[in-house]
């Protein structure tokens, strides 16, 4: 199943969410137990990768502060960033990619921004969410 068809079939996050409960580590069931649902599909900018977006309840990020130098919401921006990677994480163990550089990108709270665009990999976080 192609990401396109997984973020427009009805189900199919409750069938992530059901088997990350049952099959994840700790830091995936945590990290899944705050995403919401499919925000829908696309393929980057200028490229051919596959993007799925998701939804979450995850705050959201003051951009500007961060590039004023906020050390406290760069640090909020970057545990985000790790907690995509274990997303797409379990996201990996439960679909067997057919894509090449398959990304998740989690949603904050509001639909508007999000937190890093990370390869969907089995080591995502040992790969600082590249695909490369």
């Amino acid at each position: 199943m192609s990401l396109a068809e997984i973020a427009g079939t009805p189900g199919t996050f409750k069938q992530f969410k059901n088997f990350v409960e049952g099959n994840g580590t700790a830091k995936q069931k945590e990290v899944v137990s705050h995403l919401k649902g499919w925000k829908g599909f696309r393929r980057g900018v200028g490229t051919e990768f596959p993007i799925l977006e998701v939804k979450s309840d995850y705050p959201v990020i003051d951009i500007d502060a961060v590039d004023a130098g906020d050390h406290m919401e760069l640090e909020l921006w970057m545990l985000l960033r790790v907690e995509t990677q274990h997303a797409a994480e379990a996201f990996a163990a439960w679909w067997e990619a057919d894509e090449s550089n398959p990304r998740l990108q989690v949603f904050d709270r509001k639909g508007a921004d999000i937190y890093d665009s990370t390869c969907i990999d089995p080591h995502s976080v040992e790969n600082d969410g590249s695909c490369s």
